[in-house]
């Protein structure tokens, strides 16, 4: 059956080498796993996955088949982030559907007490798959390559695309079928929300939803073709930090209606488009991949600052001011081959510095080091000028002069600031590296 007009959905049973929708269609397929399987089970389009998450004595079955290459790429994608999910594959247990060999997928959470468990909070379970746990809040993509505000709430999601769509709560509501679906597409929203491998789903429940749930979040893990499979959990059953009830789920894409996450969703739990629910694809904001010197400029402005949230900060911790001493002639008039010397490094506005104490120099010889940007910068706004000095024990400066390390520059590392007087040669500056001393 061809894969544009195939309802993964309605895979009901698997009888001699076939998979079968009802009792009339079927699928080529093989395998001893499959008759083991409960039904109805979920195969992609392009018959790289099939999934399973029946509930069977409160506990939910994490079945998942997936061909070796779609879960190498998805690994790759998944480390580049540092997501919190581990996939493996058990080649020994093989199916084959439609001419693709699926191999059994099983995940661990090495940073959960359990490594077999899962939050069940879905929004820290995602978190994990998006390599967000201990880290600050995701960011949404709609539109045309639109980033939002970080933020923990989708809510605020919901609000800032709105406003981008150059509506409102009642004009989001209000519209027909054929004008909401003309927006959503163009949006990237609802139906036409398609996160991918690292990233997620937030759904974010109708205004007046009487549950007690205002959002649900679920971690894309795998994307075969237009489908996307996800590992997810809810915060239902015992009150624990974490649990086994977990699943992998597949959604389809907007051409399939019924089939997507917004559709599964909404029908569940969070009301429809007219009553204002919404569903948004989020993404680790990847700040790591940032220059150090954007990052200042950001962490100096307010407006970005609250945009961004938590991430300058976080990752201003992660990099460094790289100091480099050269040595050529000391003081005195028979020129000492070494000398005991201090160095200091007064942060802006004079409120914070680091000092590295005295030490034993030979002249000819260097130094280099990296401190801790967040060891004297504060807490912003701090203004960008630095003060520097290197010293000898009799209270002589062998070099002194003020850092502007805001002055913009193209190549990274900040390109360095030299001062010399003749006797020694102090180079500063700023450092994606991470620091070597605290």
């Amino acid at each position: 059956m061809a894969s544009a007009t195939r309802p993964y959905t309605e895979f009901t049973s698997f009888d001699a080498d076939t998979l079968w929708i009802g009792d009339e269609i079927g699928i080529p397929a093989t395998g001893p796993a499959l008759a083991g399987l409960d039904y109805p089970i979920k195969v992609s389009d392009t018959s790289e996955t099939l999934t399973n998450s029946i509930i069977s004595a409160n506990r939910r079955s994490k079945v998942l088949f997936a061909t070796t290459a779609i879960v190498k790429s998805a690994k790759r994608k998944l480390a580049a982030i540092d997501s919190g999910i581990e996939l493996t594959t058990n080649t020994s247990n093989a199916i084959e559907i439609d001419g693709e060999r699926l191999v059994e997928v099983t995940a661990r959470f090495p940073d959960s007490k359990n490594p077999q468990c899962l939050s069940r909070d879905c929004g820290r379970a995602a978190n994990t798959i998006m390599g967000l746990k201990g880290k600050p809040a995701a960011q949404a993509e709609y539109g045309d390559d639109q980033e939002s505000a970080v933020s923990a709430q989708p809510s605020t999601f919901r609000s800032e695309i709105l406003g981008w769509m150059g509506s409102d709560r009642d004009a989001y509501m209000s519209k027909n079928e054929d004008q909401a679906d003309a927006e959503d597409e163009k949006a990237g929203i609802n139906r036409y929300a398609m996160p991918g491998v690292g990233d997620a789903y937030t759904i974010v429940a109708s205004y007046d939803n009487p549950t007690r749930w205002g959002y649900h979040f679920a971690g894309v893990i795998l994307a075969p073709g237009h489908d996307r499979v996800t590992a997810e959990n809810e915060a239902v059953g015992e009150n624990v930090e974490e649990n086994l009830n977990w699943k992998f789920e597949t959604f389809g894409p907007p051409t399939k209606r019924g089939q997507s996450f917004h559709d599964q969703e909404s029908k569940q739990w969070a009301g429809s488009r007219t009553e204002g629910a919404m569903t948004i694809s989020v993404k680790n904001p990847r700040f790591w991949k940032k220059p150090v010197r954007e990052i200042m400029k950001i962490y100096d402005d307010k407006q970005l600052r609250e945009h961004w949230g938590g991430w300058p900060w976080h990752e201003l911790e992660q990099r460094s001011i790289e100091i480099k001493t050269e040595y050529f002639k000391f003081h005195g008039w028979r020129e000492p081959e070494q000398a005991d010397v201090t160095f200091e490094l007064v942060g802006p506005k004079a409120r914070r510095k680091y000092e590295s104490g005295w030490w034993t120099v030979h002249r000819g010889g260097s130094d280099t080091w990296r401190v801790p940007i967040k060891r004297l910068i504060g807490t912003p706004p701090q203004g960008s000028s630095m003060n520097v000095e290197l010293a000898e024990r009799k209270g002589e400066s062998l070099i002194q002069f003020t850092w502007d390390y805001s002055v913009p520059q193209e190549a990274l590392p900040f390109p360095p600031v030299k001062a010399t007087n003749g006797y020694a040669r102090v180079t500063v500056g700023l450092s994606d590296l991470p620091p070597d001393t605290d």
